[in-house]
């Protein structure tokens, strides 16, 4: 809602008719939802790779066997309460295994940023 407001603000169009979704593609804004989800899992990619100061061994955990996606899929905890079900941890470890394999194993910060940006999640 607020990026819907702010993208008929700077287009300086207030009509009942005119469309926002037109507006947002024009101004090539990415949707707030996309752009979360992509800072979580570059958060979680330098926690992984320790560029920052979280230690990830209470939170995360490989899974020993990989049957689909990639072999740096992490378990996710079992969540009884909607609140931890909706935790950075939780929902970044989903974004995580649902990624492809050849975006995990991306050496730098910088090229992982890129490639995300790039890969819809």
């Amino acid at each position: 809602m607020v990026q819907r407001r702010a993208a008929r603000f700077v287009s300086g169009n207030y009509s009942r008719q005119a469309s926002v979704a037109a507006m947002l593609q024009s101004l090539r804004w990415e949707i707030l939802q996309e752009r979360r989800r992509q800072v979580k899992v570059v958060m979680l990619y330098k926690i992984i790779k320790n560029l920052v100061a979280i230690d990830p061994t209470p939170f995360l955990h490989l899974q020993n066997t990989s049957t689909r996606g990639h072999s740096m899929s992490y378990i996710q905890p079992y969540c009884r309460t909607q609140t931890l079900r909706e935790s950075f941890f939780q929902t970044a470890i989903y974004i995580w295994n649902q990624l492809p394999a050849t975006l995990v194993v991306t050496p730098t910060l910088e090229a992982f940023k890129t490639r995300v940006a790039t890969t819809s999640l």
